[in-house]
């Protein structure tokens, strides 16, 4: 039977307002299933949980007025330091505020422009063992005005080098260096023979990019100061062997640094597509031109099926009018919800067919960069 997309409309098909999006989000969250692994009880609305964070693991996402909000829980031992940071990042005009409740639903400490500019940190000793939730969301919360891309990250060491997972050749990922992490790492898959480029380009701030790579065992194959244009790094290189390679973007002198910022990522590869696979809880930029008027990416779901993914797209721009479509491994069109607007779109899908392999298509009326998010509400890995 052939599915449609269902988009966020009411019954004159007119465009929901802010405010009947958030109760129809809110009804089809408590909709689905309950059994949940007990470290995250208290999260029932999948709509808005982005999953569980590893110590030291770099989180990317996305605010809008449609999700305000994003709740992540972490396991807490009594006595142990947590530091935690929240900071606007990629494209947006996001006030990002941060608060941290305890395993009995207490709020223990809220944050807001606590930390350089207008982004939160939270410094504190926890009281007991059990499941901590960090919120990540705006000044003002649901009636906040601001909007836009973030990067959270929870620490029980600092200053440190923060991990942001794996990632895709031929693809534009957008990090951020400060004080607290110096140092952030990224692994991809490489194959012996494969001739790859790797740059790393200052994107806000004053950082000075410095790239350094590691093979499979570890080994430092080449690393790179001021070799690109301006202060940015580049790395060329023909790979030794097959498997998991290690970017460690950072910046000069690294630990005793003294710039800090945003950076743009990126591994160029022939024997990659365009587009790539998306990983969970990464900031991935995207350019659409004239001769391009959609970009199709994949991604590889796992876990429960009623936990359903989210995918938002925030563009540079006003008046881009982003779109998405999500299909299926036999490029079926799947029953989604969207919510859009002149410069972002929300894709959600409650219920999962099966595991395996997607397909979601990115598109936009007008050439420009954006960004996309992948929420996978099962895990945060």
């Amino acid at each position: 039977m052939k599915q449609y997309k269902k988009r966020a409309v009411n019954a004159n098909q007119k465009p929901l307002s802010k405010t009947a999006f958030f109760v129809v989000a809110i009804v089809a969250a408590l909709l689905l299933p309950t059994h949940i692994p007990q470290t995250v009880l208290a999260q029932r609305d999948y709509g808005h949980y982005g999953g569980v964070i590893p110590m030291n693991r770099l989180i990317g996402g996305t605010i809008t007025n449609e999700t305000h909000f994003i709740e992540y829980t972490f396991g807490g031992q009594s006595g142990q330091e947590i530091f935690i940071t929240l900071q606007a990042a990629g494209y947006g005009n996001l006030d990002p505020y941060l608060k941290l409740r305890g395993p009995d639903g207490t709020t223990l400490d809220t944050d807001n422009d606590g930390w350089t500019g207008r982004n939160s940190r939270i410094e504190t000793t926890l009281s007991q063992d059990g499941a901590y939730t960090v919120t990540a969301t705006r000044y003002g919360g649901y009636d906040g005005l601001s909007t836009g891309n973030f990067l959270l990250w929870v620490t029980d060491s600092h200053p440190c080098v923060a991990y942001y997972g794996v990632f895709s050749p031929n693809q534009y990922i957008i990090g951020a260096i400060s004080d607290e992490y110096y140092g952030v790492e990224h692994t991809f898959s490489g194959r012996a023979g494969e001739e790859v480029t790797i740059t790393m380009k200052k994107f806000k701030g004053n950082l000075d990019p410095y790239l350094k790579l590691r093979g499979p065992d570890g080994t430092t194959l080449d690393t790179d100061n001021d070799g690109w244009t301006g202060r940015n790094s580049r790395i060329e290189i023909t790979l030794p062997q097959d498997g998991a390679y290690t970017i460690h973007a950072t910046r000069y002198k690294g630990y005793n640094g003294t710039t800090s910022g945003q950076y743009i990522l990126r591994i160029q590869s022939d024997t990659h597509p365009t587009g790539g696979v998306l990983h969970p809880n990464q900031i991935i930029r995207g350019y659409i031109g004239k001769d391009l008027n959609s970009i199709t990416y994949s991604f590889d779901y796992t876990g429960a099926l009623d936990r359903g993914v989210n995918v938002t797209v925030r563009t540079q721009f006003s008046r881009q009018y982003p779109d998405l479509d999500l299909y299926d491994s036999n490029n079926n069109p799947l029953d989604i919800f969207i919510c859009a607007s002149t410069r972002s779109a929300i894709l959600a899908c409650t219920q999962m067919p099966q595991t395996g392999k997607y397909y979601i298509r990115v598109k936009v009326s007008r050439k420009g960069y954006y960004t996309i998010t992948l929420r996978h509400p099962a895990y945060a890995r």
